[in-house]
């Protein structure tokens, strides 16, 4: 009798603890939550045992428009093209593994070698358009002030473009700065023809102007002119192979919102481009002319972000020009401004992007931190060895390093017996 007691009071006991448990406990006790089922390497990521829907953070991964886009072997861009000289095979293999680091296509466009004939002319014609104009800016005194014969400058920034500047300028044919290139033969060709270069030639190097007169006086007399500051075949090289692919994209049919990523061949970019790419891009207004997700020498944050879009900020200080986006409107604007004939060529090409955003002629923007660097690890056609540390900058997520660990893994694996 005792013992029939006994187990009933037991029965009763564990029938009054599992009713209650259904109050006392939540409804998923006992199931794998979403981080103790992302870190079994054997379960699938879902809800509760019985549910077959993802993950919690599955789920979240598609709630907004931007997550739902597929990936584009443009980058969400119309196109992407690499300047490189054509002899540089090694620079090109390196941006093809890029490219496919990236699953994006590249293609490339040829450069122009600083030593071609065509180059020489441009800067004879830099010489000739500063001779005209009286602003050779030669170094004066031995006390950096100007001589006694010479005129006082007026501080004004030296960039007369011609014309007013139009949203849909005519580039298809060739003006300004663009005949400097043709031979001499050619019945466009600037008239006079350029004067022979004297042998031996010791006539002064063009120096490059700054954003006004006065301060590149005082830049050169305090300086010395350093190599890269004058106008020589390597800055004139890369401005014309620039601007040459500038003014490709502006003449060829398409719509003026249609995009452009310019790239040289010595970068490397962030993994996860794409995705911060077209989330930037949604935050541009509709007249912006130019992207930078590639520069240097600048950390691009003194301005405010775009509201809603914490990376994108109008264009600081920025140089360097090898990663920079540019819409067909953009680049038809560019054309017209960089081939005028007292600007084109004046100075390094960043530089004189730097003129356009200070002066704000045409609408720069950045996003920050930077997403595309340049790599220094083959030796440079522009300046002495590898350019490092000229400045440096370094990748959250690098393309490139994840490219080169697979493949060393890869080839590890195989090596091994």
């Amino acid at each position: 009798m005792t013992r029939s007691r006994d187990l009933l009071v037991a029965c009763l006991t564990l029938s009054i603890f599992v009713s209650l448990s259904f109050f006392l406990f939540p409804a998923d006790f006992g199931t794998f939550s979403d981080t103790e089922q992302s870190a079994g390497s054997d379960r699938p990521a879902q809800g509760p045992i019985g549910d077959a829907r993802p993950s919690f953070r599955d789920r979240l991964a598609n709630v907004r428009p931007l997550d739902h886009l597929p990936h584009s072997r443009t980058l969400g861009l119309t196109q992407i093209m690499v300047i490189s000289l054509p002899h540089r095979t090694d620079r090109r293999a390196r941006m093809s593994l890029l490219a496919n680091a990236l699953d994006a296509d590249f293609g490339f466009f040829d450069g122009t070698l600083s030593t071609a004939d065509e180059i020489t002319r441009i800067v004879e014609h830099v010489r000739v358009q500063r001779e005209r104009e009286g602003v050779l800016l030669q170094p004066t005194s031995d006390a950096g002030r100007r001589g006694p014969d010479e005129p006082a400058p007026q501080d004004l920034p030296h960039y007369p473009f011609d014309g007013p500047l139009e949203a849909y300028p005519d580039v298809s044919e060739p003006a300004g700065a663009d005949l400097w290139v043709l031979p001499p033969n050619d019945p466009r060709a600037p008239q006079p023809p350029l004067p022979p270069i004297p042998t031996p030639n010791t006539r002064p190097d063009v120096p490059q102007i700054m954003d006004t007169l006065e301060r590149t006086r005082w830049w050169i007399q305090d300086s010395g002119i350093p190599f890269h500051d004058f106008i020589n075949g390597a800055v004139a090289a890369c401005y014309h192979a620039h601007y040459s692919l500038l003014r490709t994209f502006a003449a060829a049919s398409g719509a003026p919102d249609d995009t452009l990523l310019i790239l040289e061949d010595d970068v490397d970019i962030e993994f996860d481009f794409e995705r911060t790419l077209r989330h930037a891009m949604q935050g541009l207004p509709a007249d912006w002319d130019v992207l930078l997700p590639g520069y240097c020498d600048s950390t691009e944050t003194k301005h405010k972000p775009v509201p809603g879009y914490p990376r994108l900020r109008r264009s600081d200080d920025p140089l360097c020009n090898h990663g920079y986006i540019v819409s067909r409107r953009g680049a038809r604007r560019l054309v017209s401004l960089l081939r005028s004939p007292s600007f084109a060529y004046s100075r390094a090409l960043d530089q004189a992007y730097k003129i356009l955003i200070n002066e704000k002629i045409l609408n720069f923007y950045s996003i920050a931190p930077v997403q595309i660097v340049q790599e220094h690890k083959l030796n440079s056609d522009i300046r002495f060895g590898t350019g490092v540390g000229w400045w440096d900058d370094d990748l959250e997520d690098s393309a490139l390093q994840r490219a080169q660990i697979l493949l060393d893994t890869e080839a590890l694996q195989e090596a091994t017996p």
